[in-house]
């Protein structure tokens, strides 16, 4: 590399990482992007599909971005998505693709009330949402109660082929029940409160995943 207005060159090792959300290959032969560019920056190619091809990665990475989100801005705890709000992100069609993801969570939290984000927080358009099989879980995330690392192992589950969205929330439920009740020495209606549900809803969460 030679530096604008230097006589001599000065050698570099560098590795370029370029992304675009159009096809290349379709717009060299349409003349509106460079051959020779695009063959010299092709060298190793991954395509990655969009958000709404890949909605089983939503609830996963809306959980990445709002621990991001409490550990950028010191809130504790951890916002979590109410229900409603994840099966609103399941039949959103995300025309900004993870970007938009990002800053529709980044503005969600800022409006939600007891670390809980809504569906009213999320303020999405029906227009742009995209049929999809109704969410068979009746749960709020309560990602909050849990510790980075439970998250994380709980979210592991959804690596494999065998993948069952309903099974990863109910582990990430487990957690945060498992973990309300160690908190509050297994004080039931403490650990109900700590949740942010009535005693009633404990019980019949702790029954129906097998917990008592």
């Amino acid at each position: 590399m030679r530096p604008v207005g230097s006589q001599s060159e000065i050698p570099t090792d560098v590795r370029i990482l370029s992304a675009s959300h159009r096809n290349l290959a379709d717009e060299v032969s349409r003349r509106n992007f460079r051959q020779d560019l695009y063959y010299r920056i092709n060298v190793i190619e991954l395509a990655v599909p969009s958000l709404r091809q890949r909605r089983d990665d939503i609830a996963e990475l809306s959980a990445e971005i709002l621990m991001r989100i409490a550990e950028d801005n010191h809130i504790s705890p951890v916002p979590a998505l109410s229900t409603e709000a994840l099966q609103a992100l399941l039949e959103y069609a995300f025309p900004g693709n993870i970007r938009e993801l990002e800053n529709l969570l980044q503005r969600a939290v800022t409006l939600c009330e007891n670390n809980i984000v809504s569906e009213r927080n999320l303020d999405l358009h029906p227009s742009t949402a995209a049929p999809v099989t109704t969410l068979p879980v009746s749960t709020t995330l309560a990602i909050s109660e849990l510790p980075r690392e439970e998250v994380e192992t709980a979210l592991s589950l959804s690596q494999g082929n065998g993948f069952s969205l309903e099974k990863h929330l109910e582990a990430i439920e487990r957690k945060a029940i498992e973990h309300a009740l160690e908190e509050t020495r297994w004080n039931k209606t403490a650990a109900a409160q700590r949740l942010g549900m009535s005693f009633r809803s404990l019980r019949y969460r702790m029954k129906k995943l097998e917990m008592e």
